[in-house]
């Protein structure tokens, strides 16, 4: 299974689709009227009215399925943000707040812990699968060893 689409990503993307539709839907209503009421082009005109009003129908179509958007909150366990999306997700998912990824297994979040740096005492952040940690601040590798046997 592939990852989960982010529930905010699917409504700006139908949103965008709308508003864009619906910017040359007035346009094509606009001139279709100038050409059907000065008679000249009005053969065109009408045609760009009908164009007109199925990009508005389009427009209405799109905002409706906003509503009809699945979503699936998964809190970050890091940073406790509730990420959106379309589906459970089975695998690891980045957290769209603090960019880390969330440690899942077969649709369960794995529980974190937290490590302080030898080197310079900034908190890290791991799950049992987490083969090696690099410091978020100093950048040096933080031994796991002894903790590994605590927490499986």
């Amino acid at each position: 299974m592939d990852q989960p689409t982010r529930a905010d990503d699917v409504v700006e993307q139908n949103t965008s689709q709308a508003v864009i539709a619906g910017v040359i839907a007035v346009i094509c209503l606009i001139l279709g009227g100038v050409f059907v009421a000065y008679g000249s082009l009005a053969i065109a005109g009408w045609l760009l009215v009908v164009i007109g009003t199925a990009l508005v129908v389009f427009a209405v179509v799109k905002l409706v399925q906003n509503k009809q958007v699945p979503i699936e909150k998964l809190g970050c366990p890091y940073c406790q943000f509730q990420n959106s999306l379309t589906s459970k997700p089975e695998k690891d998912v980045m957290c769209r707040s603090c960019g880390r990824m969330i440690p899942i297994e077969n649709g369960v979040i794995l529980p974190t812990y937290h490590i302080k740096c030898e080197s310079c005492g900034k908190e890290n952040f791991f799950s049992r699968r987490t083969i090696k940690l690099i410091c978020e601040d100093c950048g040096k590798e933080i031994n796991l060893d002894n903790v590994r046997q605590l927490i499986q």
